[in-house]
């Protein structure tokens, strides 16, 4: 009875001592195998963009330009992340013939103006050292300057070349845009893309009965960035 005791007194002692151990043990376990929390990162890119409008009869035909932002991605998960951003655009689109005070001209449409994008997007690990990710979300367009350097047509009497603010002729400070992105991560840094948008509120809106025009952009893009 007395060794029964003595037994059971030393496997409690031992089970005791060994538990700390154990708990260290279990610990070390769940650090190792926990997933950690996604971190947001700040980015920049530049992208080569085409600017297509619709609506206008005709009048305005495809340009290029290019759009340099800023934007801050936002884990919402392990794999959807919303990203706001904040940028510069400058963008032209040819004008054809229009007359101006009885004149015919063609020219240039020039147009700059600060982009606010709001994207939520989903982003999985296509191999360690690359990462494929789609975004969609609306954008914001606040136009600061809008106007068309219009020469004079070849048949057309010779005249002084034209600066036309399009303010004052229906075209639009404020503009909403619906952007789709698809973009590669290299090496956690390096960033590649293709990006789109169109318009779900007019650029431009004038005229009357059958001349009546009501313009809208979309916009197509390639895209390389840096995510810090």
């Amino acid at each position: 009875m007395k060794k029964t005791s003595i037994l059971l007194l030393i496997s409690c002692i031992a089970a005791i001592a060994a538990a700390p151990g154990a708990r260290s043990q279990t610990a070390d376990a769940g650090t190792a195998y926990a997933a950690p929390a996604p971190a947001g990162s700040f980015s920049v890119d530049l992208s080569y963009e085409l600017t297509i409008p619709s609506g206008s009869k005709g009048w305005l035909s495809t340009g290029s330009g290019a759009f340099l932002s800023a934007r801050y991605k936002l884990p919402l998960s392990s794999r959807f992340y919303f990203e706001p951003g904040i940028g510069g655009y400058y963008s032209t689109m040819g004008s054809d013939y229009m007359q101006v005070d009885n004149f015919v001209y063609q020219g240039t449409l020039k147009n700059i103006g600060i982009r606010i994008p709001l994207m939520v997007g989903y982003e999985f690990e296509a191999s360690p050292s690359l990462h494929m990710s789609v975004a969609t979300g609306p954008m914001l367009n606040v136009n600061v300057y809008m106007r068309e350097q219009a020469m004079p047509a070849a048949q057309a009497p010779v005249r002084e070349p034209q600066s036309i603010n399009l303010f004052s002729r229906g075209f639009r400070r404020v503009e909403g845009l619906w952007g789709l992105q698809l973009s590669f991560t290299f090496q956690e840094h390096y960033v590649a893309g293709i990006t789109a948008s169109t318009a779900f509120t007019p650029l431009a809106r004038f005229g009357n009965h059958d001349n009546k025009l009501r313009i809208r952009r979309s916009t197509l893009g390639i895209m390389l960035g840096y995510r810090f």
